[in-house]
Order: structure tokens, then sequence, then C-alpha cells
């Protein structure tokens, strides 16, 4: 993004039966996203369309480095909490003890170039984070691997597979996403409308697999102002 971006608040409408004509939308969720002064997330909000909190993430750095996140999220009535702390650091690489309140895992954090890893092992199992970055730090491809010694997922077996590619225009704005879980894809198309005086996006519409519509609408607030 251009600028020295303070925070963003993105408001997300669903437009997929009414269009993206004005006034004719039902609100989603806002999300926010803080930064501190090294450009790093050092918060991230989401709320239900009646300002109900969905989920609420911290992140604290060390050097630059992410030392320790916590974080809460609310499921009908029921409080989920998740926990991240930088244990220790060798040759490099990050190596962090997590919890989510009824299991515990530790996770390494590998970079080489472009390309990062994410190995997380405990006692449900492990999974596996790939993601493959461009010459401009955009992301540009995932996949995940999740497999799970205690139960199996919808597709009869104990592994989840997931992936997805991503396109940018020029500006590195996101003009593509491609999705896939287990056999299902989603394509999902994105166009930008708005601009600030920056140069970023302010309105944003997305549709995918032709049909679900979204319209976010975004503020950005910048250390200058």
């Amino acid at each position: 993004m251009n600028g020295k971006v303070a925070s963003i608040r993105d408001t997300l409408y669903d437009c997929t039966l009414q269009g993206f004509h004005q006034g004719y939308r039902d609100l989603i969720e806002v999300q926010t996203t803080d930064f501190d002064m090294e450009g790093n997330v050092a918060e991230t909000t989401t709320y239900n369309a009646d300002s109900s909190l969905v989920s609420i993430n911290n992140f604290v750095y060390k050097d630059n480095v992410l030392f320790s996140s916590n974080g809460q999220m609310r499921i009908g009535e029921d409080n989920f909490t998740s926990t991240s702390e930088l244990i220790a650091i060798e040759n490099g690489i990050p190596r962090y003890k997590e919890s989510n309140g009824t299991q515990q895992w530790t996770k390494e954090v590998k970079t080489t170039g472009k390309y990062r890893l994410e190995y997380s092992e405990g006692e449900y199992g492990y999974t596996k984070e790939e993601t493959w970055a461009d010459d401009d730090n955009n992301i540009i491809k995932t996949k995940y691997l999740l497999v799970n010694n205690e139960f199996k997922f919808l597709n009869g077996t104990n592994t989840l597979e997931k992936a997805s590619a991503i396109k940018y225009d020029k500006d590195g704005n996101i003009t593509e996403t491609i999705y896939i879980e287990n056999k299902d894809t989603i394509v999902t198309t994105y166009s930008h409308h708005q601009y600030d005086k920056y140069g970023n996006w302010t309105e944003e519409r997305s549709e995918s697999n032709g049909y679900f519509k979204k319209l976010t609408k975004r503020t950005i607030k910048y250390m200058e102002d």
C-alpha cells in the first residue's frame, strides 16, 4: 500500500441479490486492522452487522519479529481463546508455543527468499502452511495441509488440503483468487472503483463463481493524518 498506514477499516456488504446499486445491499460485517510504527499488524477485529464482536487478535513484536499474540473468538454463546509465544530462535528459525485453550502445539516458521513454511505439531496431529510471494512481496500461491489424529473430515479421511492462487494488477491490487479445498473450487474476481489521494483503493467489488457478490468499503488512516 502507498503511504504510512496506521489503520484500515473494511465494511463488507452482501450484494448478491440486489447488485451493486447504492442503497441495495446488506451489511455483513466490519473488519479493522491496526498497524504499529514499523508497519506490522498490531490488532485485528471483526464485528457482526449488529456490532457484536466476532473476534479480536493482538500481536506484540520485538526487534520487528513476532514475539507473542493472543486472540478471542465468539461463536454463539461460547468464547474461544488462543495464544502464541516465541520460545526460541534457532539458526534464524523462530519457534512458538501455541494453545487454543484445550490443546497445545509448537510451530516453526522458516523463510527462504520468497517462500515461507509454517509447520505446527501437537497431540492432534500436524499442519503445514506454505506461501510463495512475488518480487513485490505479494502472496501469489498458498498450500495448506492438516492431518488430524482425532477425527475424520467430511471427505472421509483425517486429511484436509487447501490451496489458492492469487493474481494482481500493476498496482498490487488483487484481481482474482482461485481457492481449492479438496475437489471444490471457488473463483473470485475483484475490481476497484474508488481511490484516495495516496492511490489506495477505497471501494472494492468481488464476485465468486459468477454469483456471490460482495462490496467492500475501505477507510484508511495514515500516520501523517
